[in-house]
């Protein structure tokens, strides 16, 4: 790079950092440095974006790429070969607030699952320093990508290609794990990986959770506000989805029983969406319009082969189609628990905690372990 050059990256990591700090989301000094020095550019030579006009190719040398390396957006960095995103750069706003939850102290050790491409691990090696990094992906690729990039911008963390969602006991256990991809659960593995009153910092269907773990095997903590979904976690089968969606014609034209129901609440809302994922970790989720004009909503579980339609009569009736094992209800197994949260004032997902046992069972309770809890399934 010229000067030139490196003068204007810099002044882009001081925008990108500054517009954090004035959005709330990065606050501590440690982290307000490690965004203002790690070269994010270094980690995401080429991706693509999602734009209004659809999806736009940028690479290294383009108008266009460190201003957009430098906005608060995700960038996808890698596809299989049906297409589906497979790898990125999440969202800088989404990462910061995650990594804030993180201890406050230069000495935490740090297990992040999901290397990707590497950016991530980058920021935790200039904070808490390499050697108290691990970082873990399943895909060789992206390790040995990573790896290059890390050892170029100066960062030497130990990287291991495997299942994130397995145990990796080598360096540990750690002061805290950080998830960089979805999951249905916290896997149980992870419990014994973590010091007691170590942190688990993750995302679940739509939430970011910060758990704490105590000297029972126990985790448990709340949600914060911001909500997030990441790629899912590839891994081991029982925690990935397990299926694809369905075809949409065929689900639309599908029979099964009827029932009616009374909506108190917008069921493609943030917070509807949040608590379904909770509920339905494994579940297809999809919006239609019918031939009739009417709004349909659509909840597939795809290993099972369960289905609900959810058809609006207006803004508070619907109709409901459903079939599956056993006669199973989706849409009838999620509304009493979105029923609840409009009766409880419709707050937000920071009201909202978990508590994982050293079983993996895990149960979201409102405003406290002691308040109205439900039993997720596993």
């Amino acid at each position: 790079m010229t000067v030139t050059a490196e003068h204007s990256t810099h002044d882009l990591r001081r925008r990108l950092t500054g517009h954090l700090v004035a959005e709330g989301v990065l606050r501590s000094p440690g982290w307000i440095r490690a965004f203002s020095t790690v070269p994010r550019e270094r980690f995401v030579p080429a991706f693509t974006l999602r734009t209004a006009d659809g999806v736009r190719g940028v690479r290294e040398g383009d108008t266009a790429y460190l201003d957009t390396v430098y906005s608060d957006a995700s960038l996808i960095t890698q596809r299989d070969t049906s297409g589906t995103a497979t790898s990125s750069s999440s969202q800088p706003r989404v990462m910061a607030t995650m990594l804030e939850a993180l201890p406050d102290d230069d000495s935490t050790s740090v297990l992040e699952i999901g290397t990707g491409t590497g950016y991530n691990a980058a920021l935790l090696c200039e904070r808490y320093g390499s050697p108290n990094v691990t970082s873990v992906d399943i895909d060789p690729d992206l390790t040995a990508a990573a790896r290059q990039r890390l050892h170029a911008a100066g960062y030497a963390p130990t990287l291991i290609t495997g299942d994130g969602t397995a145990a990796h006991a080598s360096d540990g256990p750690y002061n805290a794990v950080i998830a960089t991809c979805g999951l249905p659960r916290i896997p149980q593995d992870w419990l014994a990986q973590v010091v007691p009153g170590g942190t688990i910092v993750a995302n679940l269907g739509y939430g970011l959770t910060v758990l704490h773990t105590d000297e029972h095997d126990t985790v448990q903590g709340h949600f914060l506000p911001e909500m997030a979904a990441f790629m899912t976690a590839r891994g081991s089968s029982s925690h990935t989805n397990g299926g694809h969606q369905g075809d949409m014609a065929a689900l639309m034209r599908a029979t099964g029983s009827i029932t009616t129901v009374h909506l108190q609440c917008d069921v493609t809302a943030p917070m509807s969406r949040f608590l379904g994922g909770m509920l339905h970790p494994d579940t297809v989720d999809f919006t239609l319009t019918g031939e009739d004009g009417h709004v349909v909503h659509i909840v597939q579980h795809p290993a099972s082969g369960a289905w609900a339609r959810m058809t609006m009569h207006d803004t508070e009736g619907a109709r409901i189609d459903y079939d599956g094992p056993g006669g199973r209800n989706l849409w009838g197994e999620r509304l009493p628990l979105m029923t609840a949260w409009a009766e409880a004032g419709r707050p937000g997902p920071e009201r909202y905690g978990l508590t994982v046992s050293g079983d993996g069972g895990h149960t979201l309770w409102l405003d406290g372990p002691g308040g109205r809890s439900w039993e997720l399934p596993a």
